[in-house]
């Protein structure tokens, strides 16, 4: 059935997190980092606006997963990381990306309801 939320915002930013952290291993694979790598760099991009669009749903998603949401994350996270969906590191994975999902969230959050913050004000 999946929960009343369904998890599309925890993928999509899910995915923008998978997609950074291919690129930096690709582009870092040879031990430098060059003009050459922009183009892993700039897949990311098209990745920002639909993670970041209703990423304050984020904290409802997680909070509401069920089996068939806990199935799916499970799925999304094995394909994305070419591995089984045996393998007992997607469990982890998905454990380690809802964490860190809910916590930009919550940043995010805080961030976009106080006026002219941003990153680095103190």
């Amino acid at each position: 059935m999946g929960g009343k939320y369904k998890v599309q915002n925890i993928k999509e930013f899910a995915d923008l997190l998978l997609s950074i952290y291919n690129a930096g291993e690709n582009a870092l694979a040879d031990g430098k980092l060059g003009a050459a790598d922009t183009a892993y760099l700039l897949g990311v991009i098209p990745k920002v606006a639909p993670a970041i669009k209703d990423m304050d749903k984020i904290p409802k998603e997680a909070k509401e997963l069920d089996k068939e949401d806990a199935a799916e994350l499970k799925q999304f996270i094995a394909d994305a990381t070419n591995r089984s969906i045996k393998d007992k590191n997607v469990v982890q994975d998905v454990n380690a990306v809802l964490s860190a999902l809910v916590a930009l969230s919550q940043l995010y959050t805080a961030l976009k309801t106080k006026p002219n913050a941003s990153v680095g004000a103190v």
